[in-house]
């Protein structure tokens, strides 16, 4: 009788101790996943925010060379090269789809750095509403300089050019009619 109780307390343990091992081994293996998801959102967050940081360099130095070349068509000075720079237009195209991901499967709660995470949660909620509403505004002024360009200039032909300003794309470039810009600047008021 002792040799059956010995021999199933053996078997008892065994069974314990092997269940226990089992549950802990795929606890450990879920919280492994779990925050190799969680370095996979973070390096998806961080090339995000390299390409909105891309996407704000250039807006920046697209509208600083947009401002000077507006100044020299108002100071009557009109060229192909100012016309061009005073056109594009890139809108703003916001990367937020790995913090939105991150959110949507929860994964967000269970990052330790939770300070970190507001910081982003900030920037994604509070910054990009005001970026959008700059872009808003940015795409008025678009749409109002093309609206000013089409009743005042007469293109004469377009070609596509590698514009450097602009970074390295491929943008139209557009030749006006010489008598239109010679016509305009006439009736462009002095500013001086």
């Amino acid at each position: 009788m002792k040799k059956l109780i010995v021999k199933y307390s053996i078997e008892f343990l065994v069974i314990f101790f092997g269940i226990t091992i089992s549950f802990t081994l795929q606890e450990y293996s879920k919280q492994n996943a779990n925050l190799k998801k969680q370095q996979d959102g973070l390096k998806r967050v961080l090339k995000d925010l390299k390409l909105d940081e891309f996407i704000f360099e250039l807006t920046l130095r697209t509208n600083t060379h947009q401002i000077q070349a507006s100044k020299q068509i108002l100071n009557n000075s009109i060229s192909n090269d100012n016309y061009n720079l005073t056109v594009p237009y890139f809108g703003t195209f916001l990367n937020d789809t790995a913090i939105k991901s991150l959110m949507s499967t929860g994964l967000i709660e269970g990052y330790d750095n939770q300070e970190l995470i507001t910081d982003l949660l900030k920037y994604y909620r509070n910054d990009y509403d005001f970026v959008k509403d700059q872009s808003e505004g940015d795409e008025k002024l678009m749409f109002q300089r093309l609206e000013y360009v089409t009743k005042n200039f007469e293109i004469d032909s377009v070609s596509l050019n590698k514009k450097s300003n602009f970074g390295d794309l491929n943008m139209p470039y557009f030749y006006l009619s010489k008598e239109v810009s010679g016509e305009h600047l006439k009736r462009l008021p002095d500013s001086t």
